[in-house]
């Protein structure tokens, strides 16, 4: 399924108008790093620096940006999940790289191992690609696109949509939740922000960073993990540090901080 998955991305690609791919991003103070650490203030006067690696950057043809993280699973996020910090990477990765550019939107892809479809068709679409053989490429996004969608946040805006998703009027859908309806002429869905609503949900992102970052620096680093108030996933369920972090609900003070969604 890697071949299916490669071409999915490059038709991604080709059906909006994107400038530059960069892959496997470091944003750290280490030579060679391609991007700063995210500096965090305190308003105690210190600063957290904030380390890590993109997984993909695309900068579309007018100056934005969009963050593409890769997942093996059946990632989904939303703007509530980033303002409660149920779910922080991508917003921290476009912290990192979107200095002095605005952002386009943030995505997962969920790598897909199991789908049905003709392994054929696929491989000679992407022996296609090498060749430039552009109507093959649109043959295998037509028949088998709906399967390989961008999961994530995308901005409603002239320049993001023809960056992304083809332009308004498009039948192709690249992004889960973003829908153009020919009737009303917009895009409607999950996965549509305007940019006052994406610039709030960024802002308040920022402050609950900025109150972490404090903690840590004032020593409270006692382990306070989060738990869905409509759901039953906690931020446990995938943690590396489970053995050692002494977080036991029959412990006193071990509690699970609530989040509302």
């Amino acid at each position: 399924m890697l071949t299916e998955n490669a071409l999915a991305l490059v038709c991604q690609v080709r059906i909006g108008e994107v400038k530059s791919v960069k892959l496997e991003q470091w944003f750290s103070e280490h030579e060679g790093s391609a991007y700063p650490s995210v500096a965090i203030e305190t308003t105690g006067g210190k600063k957290v620096n904030v380390v890590g690696k993109i997984d993909r950057i695309d900068e579309l043809k007018t100056g934005e940006i969009k963050i593409i993280d890769y997942k093996s699973g059946n990632y989904t996020i939303s703007d509530a999940e980033i303002r409660t910090g149920w779910k922080i990477q991508l917003m921290l990765y476009l912290k990192a790289a979107g200095k002095g550019a605005k952002p386009a939107g943030v995505f997962y892809y969920n790598i897909k191992t199991n789908l049905s479809g003709d392994r054929k068709d696929a491989a000679a679409s992407l022996k296609s690609i090498r060749e430039g053989l552009k109507d093959e490429v649109e043959s295998f996004n037509i028949k088998h696109h709906n399967q390989y969608l961008l999961e994530g946040l995308i901005i409603d805006d002239d320049a993001v949509m023809d960056g992304i998703v083809g332009g308004r009027g498009t039948e192709v859908k690249v992004v889960n939740g973003c829908t153009w309806r020919k009737l009303k002429g917009i895009f409607e869905g999950k996965a549509v922000k305007s940019r006052e609503d994406f610039d709030a949900m960024s802002e308040e992102f920022d402050s609950m960073i900025t109150k972490l970052c404090e903690r840590l620096t004032e020593g409270d680093i006692a382990a306070k993990p989060k738990k869905q108030k409509k759901g039953s996933q906690t931020g446990c369920e995938y943690c590396n540090y489970r053995s050692i972090c002494k977080f036991d609900r029959k412990l006193p003070g071990c509690e699970f901080e609530t989040i509302d969604f």
